[in-house]
């Protein structure tokens, strides 16, 4: 493996951890606010937004930090997610989702 792989790789594997650092606070920011019972009746909408952005952040985690990201892609839990990753790499695919071989 060349060294820009190897460097690649480490980038990669650090933006993984950052990124699911931040899944990480910002779930402890949406378990904060639930503590409030006035926050979580006039803000439902944005605390499940919250929770969205750390599941996204975790799920994108796991693909940056994969040995083989395209082939991790089925693995994607957010369906939504997963089609708009999938159509980046198949694009004009019709929305039909496919095996990608690593």
């Amino acid at each position: 493996m060349s060294q820009t792989s190897q460097a690649s790789l480490r980038l990669l594997g650090g933006v993984a951890e950052i990124l699911e650092e931040l899944a990480g606070e910002v779930e402890c920011l949406g378990e904060s606010l639930c503590a409030d019972p006035d926050v979580i009746v006039r803000h439902m909408d944005q605390l499940q937004g919250i929770d969205l952005i750390a599941q996204t952040a975790r799920q994108l985690a796991m693909l940056v930090g994969s040995d083989n990201p395209a082939a991790a892609l089925g693995d994607v839990r957010l369906e939504a997610l997963r089609r708009r990753l999938h159509d980046l790499v198949l694009p004009g695919n019709s929305g039909e989702m496919v095996a990608l071989e690593g």
